[in-house]
């Protein structure tokens, strides 16, 4: 079974016990949360991980011109449970962008370092879609706030006060359809959590 621990890198972003927000975490808190969900992610499924590795291969032979094969692999990949792997080709992708699949390769490197317990690495993505398709953008997604959303939620777990207050304060700013209640914002979003038991 294939397992990634990066929990030296999430407890970098956390203060030691007691944080600016009602949904901060402390270090022991955000420790088993990781350690819980990393245990909680599904083997490798060797098989299919070999079919996956020809995608790669072709795609190392000549990237310049296959580019979008990162992202098939990418997504084969995690697919079969190898999401470190996944990981490193998303961020790959997005190194090395492939035409048109900007946003969809931001989206996906988020969201598996989310399922990873990458979680500063997961809220700095969010905040690069918002960056690069928030309101007033040239490629302006329907989702960004959303993500926005979500990682200042993250942030605000991890008591990283700054980037979390900024990521506020850009969201209430660029969105004036919608009233953001920074006490409230996070009350159902809490990214780090226990994995749900199974009944």
């Amino acid at each position: 079974m294939q397992r990634f621990v990066f929990i030296a890198a999430i407890l970098a972003t956390a203060t030691a016990y007691a944080g600016p927000f009602k949904e901060t975490l402390s270090k022991d808190e955000i420790t088993k949360a990781v350690k819980a969900v990393q245990a909680a992610l599904p083997p490798v499924d060797a098989a299919a991980r070999t079919k996956c590795q020809p995608m790669l291969d072709e795609y190392n032979s000549a990237p310049e011109s296959k580019p979008g094969l990162i992202l098939s692999a990418a997504e084969c990949f995690r697919a079969a449970g190898a999401l470190g792997a996944s990981i490193m080709m998303f961020q790959t992708a997005y190194k090395y962008p492939v035409k048109g699949k900007g946003a969809e390769t931001l989206r996906e490197l988020a969201a598996a370092q989310e399922a990873a317990a990458i979680y500063d690495g997961a809220a700095e993505h969010y905040e690069a879609y918002w960056g690069d398709y928030g309101p007033g953008t040239l490629e302006a997604q329907a989702d960004a706030a959303m993500f926005l959303v979500r990682a200042t939620c993250i942030r605000r777990q991890l008591g990283d006060e700054s980037h979390a207050n900024a990521d506020f304060k850009s969201l209430a700013s660029a969105d004036h359809k919608t009233r953001y209640d920074a006490n409230k914002l996070c009350d159902a979003i809490r990214p780090i959590a226990m994995p749900a038991k199974a009944p």
